[in-house]
């Protein structure tokens, strides 16, 4: 990495004035890694400037193992480790028999299944019986806001249309980690089809609920349109979800596009939380068959 940088700009998609940091650019085996590419549909109003263009995405695969693997874990710059890590061609060393549940997991905005709490979250999942499969959503790519609204040394302004396609592009990319545990040759027969759900923290709640089949606002004046609904998706659990603002939510004028969600879901919100404010989770649960 050049100097100054940090592997969490890279897991976080945090750009520079020199173009895009990703998660695959530290890379040392990227023929045996995790990564799909597939082309944005030609939609400018929910994809922007990424509409019909090729989006690339990491996924970080976490699953239960035997007790006889005795791969080494791989340490991070953080101190954490992810633990009896497969490498280079290595496959899965996978604890039981038959295809197990997956479990599409979706980190908060501006984060990475390796950033906070995040990488706890998938390995607890994973120890209950899960594989667990988790894009690298790179946020920061598209919009960038708050404390990492910073390229370089210039003051970047977050535009809505990005913001927008932020949100939109999530859930392309859990769509897209599915379709390569169910089409990779060392992944296929260990996924069971009839058992996928889906956990999103934070923003990755909301991801969930697009999933299920939630109309986006995408115009400030409320105008809604569905992003993704994937049926393999069987149920879903948003914590502390974000469902957009009082003067913004979500899922359209008084979140009616919730009402498109056909999929059970359970939402765990926090009273005191400002950033995914309770009372707008609320108004979209009622709108919920």
């Amino acid at each position: 990495m050049p100097p100054g940088d940090t592997a969490a700009m890279y897991w976080r998609g945090l750009a520079n004035d020199d173009g895009e940091r990703y998660v695959t650019t530290l890379f040392l085996q990227p023929e045996h890694a995790l990564v799909t590419t597939f082309v944005a549909p030609a939609d400018g109003s929910l994809y922007s400037r990424w509409n019909a263009q090729p989006l690339t995405y990491a996924v970080l695969v976490c699953y239960p193992t035997t007790s006889a693997n005795a791969r080494a874990d791989y340490p991070l710059p953080d101190g954490k480790r992810v633990p009896r890590m497969q490498r280079g061609a290595e496959g899965p060393l996978l604890s039981g028999s038959g295809p197990l549940p997956v479990l599409l997991f979706s980190h908060g905005y501006g984060g990475s299944p390796l950033s906070h709490t995040y990488l706890d979250a998938v390995i607890a999942f994973a120890s209950q019986g899960w594989i667990v499969a988790a894009p690298f959503h790179g946020d920061l790519r598209y919009s960038a806001i708050g404390p990492d609204n910073v390229r370089s040394s210039k003051r970047y302004v977050p535009v809505w249309d990005e913001f927008v396609a932020m949100q939109s592009t999530r859930a392309l990319s859990l769509a897209a980690a599915l379709d390569l545990l169910q089409t990779h040759p060392q992944w296929s027969a260990n996924v069971d089809p009839k058992r996928i759900g889906g956990f999103g923290v934070s923003q990755g709640g909301e991801t969930m609920m697009l999933l299920g089949g939630a109309q986006l606002t995408y115009t400030l004046l409320l105008a809604s349109k569905p992003v993704l609904t994937d049926p393999r998706i069987k149920a879903a659990v948003g914590y502390v979800p974000y469902f957009g603002r009082p003067d913004l939510p979500a899922f359209g004028a008084d979140q009616a596009g919730a009402s498109d969600v056909s999929i059970p879901y359970l939402a765990l919100s926090g009273t005191a939380d400002s950033i995914a404010p309770v009372s707008v989770v609320e108004q979209g649960f009622a709108q919920l068959a």
